[in-house]
């Protein structure tokens, strides 16, 4: 295949100039699909990666007998809870006088 330069030689287009005439298709207009499906793509394998590393190490990190287990930070959580509630509660007391 050839392509006209500005200056009216003709040029031997290579494989990656037809490759991207392939996926972008016949048009003049720039289109951004393959890029935007390899980018996807690539974002998409770097998820499955993070994801999948963290399936192998989430039972290490906080299960029972973990780093952080998960029955101590519940139980933190709900003394909180209890904390805040109870001093809402004394709060909403002070400003109903």
């Amino acid at each position: 295949m050839l392509a006209e330069t500005p200056d009216s030689r003709p040029e031997q287009k290579d494989w990656l100039d037809n490759l991207i005439e392939f996926v972008r298709g016949p048009s003049e207009k720039p289109s951004y699909t393959c890029t935007r499906w390899i980018c996807l793509r690539c974002l998409g394998l770097i998820y499955f990666f993070a994801f999948g590393s963290l399936w192998v190490q989430i039972l290490g990190l906080v299960g029972s007998n973990g780093i952080a287990p998960v029955s101590a930070f519940m139980d933190s959580l709900q003394r909180k809870r209890r904390d805040l509630l109870a001093g809402s509660d004394a709060a909403v007391a002070q400003f109903q006088r």
